[in-house]
């Protein structure tokens, strides 16, 4: 809290005034809790995390934002393409709570290229503008090809339809 008044040259005191203001200087801590660093994963439809802003004047959470990147071009999604510079930072679908937040951003728009790698920054602003310097920086691989399979057969096996002749022993 902060009080101040003034005098002017005859002398004349004025009331004080006050204001009341919170001082933080602790940036959040902001974390993806779905994209484990180094996973390989065949869908992409949400990406959900959680963040604290801790500290014994946390002013709480502005804002959880999102980067993502193809590694290969390193170009990052701007919410259409990828085809931005990056970092390329676009404002989360949704978060709740103040000190502590769950947030979360929607992805099924996102052209995610089977076999590729990508890279997942996450960072958050609290109401006192601290921003997150450090992010959060998952990579994963994406890979929504199923494998392919067949069965050989050894040359000796009988074709379709006749018999075979097996025995076994214990």
């Amino acid at each position: 809290q902060l009080n101040v008044r003034a005098f002017d040259a005859a002398g004349n005191l004025s009331n004080y005034s006050t204001s009341t203001f919170t001082f933080d200087i602790t940036p959040t801590v902001t974390r993806t809790t779905t994209v484990a660093d180094g996973s390989i994963l065949a869908s992409v439809q949400v990406i959900r995390g959680t963040g604290t802003d801790s500290g014994t004047y946390a002013s709480g959470y502005q804002n959880v934002q999102i980067s993502a990147a193809q590694v290969a071009d390193n170009t990052c999604w701007d919410g259409v393409a990828f085809a931005a510079v990056c970092p390329k930072f676009i404002d989360v679908t949704s978060f709740s709570g103040l000190t502590y937040v769950e947030w979360k951003y929607d992805t099924p728009v996102i052209p995610w290229a089977s076999g590729s790698f990508y890279r997942i920054n996450i960072r958050g602003t609290d109401r006192s503008a601290n921003m997150e310097l450090s992010y959060s920086t998952r990579t994963f691989k994406f890979d929504n090809t199923p494998p392919d399979t067949s069965v050989a057969l050894p040359p000796e096996w009988p074709a379709s339809g006749e018999a075979r002749n097996t025995s076994s022993t214990c």
